[in-house]
């Protein structure tokens, strides 16, 4: 079906991209831009509606 589909082609292209989404982390000079390879234990990250969440990610707030 067509959202099978979507994740499938969304599957591939993590694949054939690795791990370069780019996420906003909260750093002492304010948000930082980084992508997920980047990622170290303890960065916060600064999610937005639809943003793919990674399986080790703990959610501390969300807002509605």
């Amino acid at each position: 079906d067509w959202n099978t589909y979507k994740r499938d082609i969304e599957v591939f292209s993590w694949l054939m991209l690795g791990n370069s989404k780019v996420y906003d982390v909260v750093k002492e000079n304010g948000l930082v831009k980084m992508k997920s390879k980047d990622l170290q234990i303890g960065d916060i990250v600064v999610l937005q509606k639809g943003d793919r969440i990674p399986a080790d990610m703990i959610t501390l707030y969300s807002d509605n």
